[in-house]
């Protein structure tokens, strides 16, 4: 079973926050990748785990991003496989590009967040409106109306 689209763009988004902050420390894209990947657990997470299996069986990294963007049909672990792929092949810094796409992944998923949210809470009005509104109108007006009549009498 494959876990919800937004929960693997907040895994990876967590894994190109690490896989950054690996490689503002210093560390080369092979090393970057192998630690994240090795410290990446759940299934939102198993093609980075196969990326770095490919790495660590000596395949070098430019080619392992390639074999993994041709395998994969998550478009934005796709994304983040070419962005490693150019950096190492053209040696460009990578630090950037991957906060912010981060910071993209983030973003979509508290988007996704906030409209779950607001159906439940339209769906939890529906009750509300169709239940508890009419009881209290009622309840509200049936002693009055029981005082109107009493008085005519």
């Amino acid at each position: 079973m494959r876990p919800p689209k937004s929960e693997r763009d907040l895994a990876l988004a967590q894994a190109a926050t690490l896989v950054s902050i690996c490689l503002s420390g210093g560390a080369s894209h092979r090393e970057a990748l192998k630690w994240v990947a090795n410290r990446a657990t759940g299934p939102q997470l198993e093609e980075l785990a196969l990326l770095a299996e490919a790495i660590d069986s000596g395949v070098p990294v430019e080619q392992a991003c390639e074999l993994a963007e041709h395998a994969t049909e998550h478009s934005r672990f796709r994304e983040l496989v070419v962005k490693i792929g150019l950096s190492s092949r053209l040696g460009t810094r990578l630090g950037d590009q991957l906060s912010s796409f981060a910071n993209t992944l983030c973003a979509g998923w508290l988007s996704d967040l906030r409209a779950t949210s607001q159906r439940a809470e339209t769906r939890m009005l529906i009750p509300q409106v169709t239940l508890t509104l009419p009881l209290t109108i009622l309840f509200s007006l049936y002693p009055s109306l029981k005082m109107l009549n009493g008085s005519f009498i």
